[in-house]
């Protein structure tokens, strides 16, 4: 009997692409099979998403992630209130910041899983309501000043969290993959961006004017509002026709009666992780550190500002603010040239190179803080959107998409954590004053160089290994699937396309490994060790 994994529908570098998938309609428009679209059809039967479904959802989907990234950009201002407040040092501050993401080294995989079984609509809502429950004990600990609370109030807004970043990439895998999912990517990162630009540039006013755990609280609110959204677009869901809504492993398996039981169908699902191509390990076993740098940065960047130029806690909240404006443009740009040109690994060397920039102008010089920020938001434009969207185009089935993405980003978080607690120790070794973060940045910078020079390799392994498949754009890959389809061309040098056991065992063993020293690290370094 087949499984519901099997039974998933395949993405074009699969076989039988053509009649999985459809083809664009020149419009703008996607075509899917009813395999695709609904257990309800059948599974023949080819059918087109207009504009008038996709469009409402693209605009509620943009929104589910609105409360997420204001807690994380808020602290960064108000660094040294809440350490005199809280009575904390460094190291445990690295420990706020990142408290949100230690669950987050396990639970991806798990929520990835269910998604995929589940339907990401549901999950969603089942995120926003554990989010704005986090929200609500992280407002309460803030204004109780009581520095447990408030981590495990982050802990439990981790949760959430991270189910619903997994959710939006599936959601938007079914509405765009194939036409426009570079941009519909684009423009989630430009809102996120929005969101940060809006926390580091009201942190410091909001807390001269009403105090600094009013700052906590605004994320309550914006919770709320996404349980709205995310409800608003489970109904809706619910009176569109039937082929166009995003199909279930649960509703597949119903089709075609290989349901059996719950716990039958969830094993299954966990057997996706072992279906996972090569190279998709690879990826993630050698980027677990890289958005690590990144969000540390970013959360410290203004107290950095502060130490290193003497400015004003309030005027290195806006200019890190500032840096904030080239992604809420250029994201939704580089998106849109990725669906045109592809060339997707090409932007991992650009955006490692503008960090390192970024690194050595802020310890080595005094250039003016808004340059670095401008710099750093440069930086971010070309690093988050390539890769996320990299993810659809490894896994062998949209049915699988839930599962990559939970499991990726179950290495990122484990390296955040890392990096974040590691960054606070070795501040808390260093002298303070100007040269506070100087070890710090010497830290980012190593790191930085060898993603540099693995952003290079990246490229070369596309070419030879690949057969180019991070490197087309969507035209090129659609009309060299189709070819494939109809056997006027055959797949060459795919090796690491395919799932190999070397690289699974690789992969689960390295991403173990992570989870227990992320463990351990926060453990250790949230008692103020």
């Amino acid at each position: 009997m087949a499984t519901s994994a099997e039974l998933a529908p395949q993405l074009p570098s699969a076989t039988n692409e053509k009649a999985r998938l459809g083809e664009d309609d020149g419009d703008g428009s996607s075509k899917a099979t009813a395999e695709l679209s609904s257990p309800h059809d059948e599974v023949d039967k080819e059918t087109t998403i207009p504009w008038r479904y996709k469009g409402p959802a693209l605009a509620m989907i943009l929104l589910f992630n609105l409360s997420t990234y204001w807690f994380s950009s808020a602290l960064g201002p108000l660094k040294t209130i809440i350490k005199k407040d809280l009575h904390i040092d460094n190291a445990a501050y690295g420990v706020l910041a990142s408290s949100n993401h230690l669950v987050n080294t396990v639970v991806p995989l798990l929520s990835g899983v269910f998604i995929d079984y589940f339907g990401a609509e549901y999950c969603s809502l089942y995120a926003s309501t554990i989010m704005l429950v986090g929200a609500v004990l992280s407002g309460a600990g803030a204004q109780k000043l009581s520095y447990p609370v408030l981590v495990t109030g982050e802990v439990i807004f981790g949760l959430g969290n991270i189910t619903m970043q997994t959710s939006q990439l599936k959601l938007f895998s079914f509405w765009f993959f194939g036409k426009h999912l570079g941009f519909a990517f684009g423009l989630e990162n430009a809102m996120n961006r929005i969101i940060v630009v809006i926390a580091k540039a009201t942190a410091v006013p909001i807390r001269d004017g009403v105090g600094w755990t009013w700052v906590i609280w605004i994320p309550v609110f914006l919770s709320a509002f996404v349980l709205a959204v995310n409800i608003t677009y489970v109904l809706w869901e619910k009176r569109i026709p039937a082929p166009y809504r995003s199909p279930s492993g649960r509703q597949l398996a119903k089709l075609t009666g290989a349901e059996g039981t719950l716990f039958t169908q969830i094993l299954t699902s966990f057997k996706v992780v072992t279906k996972l191509p090569a190279f998709f390990w690879l990826l993630a076993v050698s980027q677990f550190f890289q958005n690590g740098v990144a969000q540390t940065y970013i959360q410290l960047q203004a107290d950095m500002i502060t130490q290193t130029r003497g400015t004003k806690l309030s005027t290195a909240g806006w200019m890190t603010a500032v840096g904030q404006a080239p992604i809420v443009f250029l994201s939704p740009m580089i998106g849109l040239a990725i669906d045109r040109w592809g060339c997707r690994m090409h932007y991992t060397p650009l955006a490692a190179f503008l960090f390192l920039l970024c690194f050595i102008l802020m310890q080595w010089t005094q250039v003016n803080g808004i340059a670095m920020t401008v710099i750093q938001g440069l930086a971010i434009s070309v690093n988050v959107t390539p890769m996320t969207i990299s993810i659809p185009l490894l896994c062998s089935s949209l049915g699988h998409v839930g599962t990559g993405e939970g499991t990726y980003q179950a290495f990122i978080n484990s390296g955040s954590v890392i990096v974040a607690a590691a960054a606070g120790a070795i501040q808390d070794r260093t002298p303070t004053g100007r040269d506070t973060y100087k070890n710090v940045l010497i830290f980012f910078i190593a790191l930085k160089a060898f993603y540099f020079v693995l952003g290079c390799w990246y490229i070369w392994f596309d070419r030879y290994h690949l057969n180019g498949i991070l490197t087309r754009s969507e035209r090129a890959k659609v009309a060299r699937d189709a070819r494939l389809a109809s056997g006027e061309e055959t797949e060459k040098r795919a090796r690491y396309r395919d799932a190999l056991p070397g690289w699974t065992f690789l992969g689960i063993g390295v991403g173990v490994a992570l989870i227990i020293v992320a463990w351990v690290v926060y453990l250790v370094y949230s008692q103020g060790s």
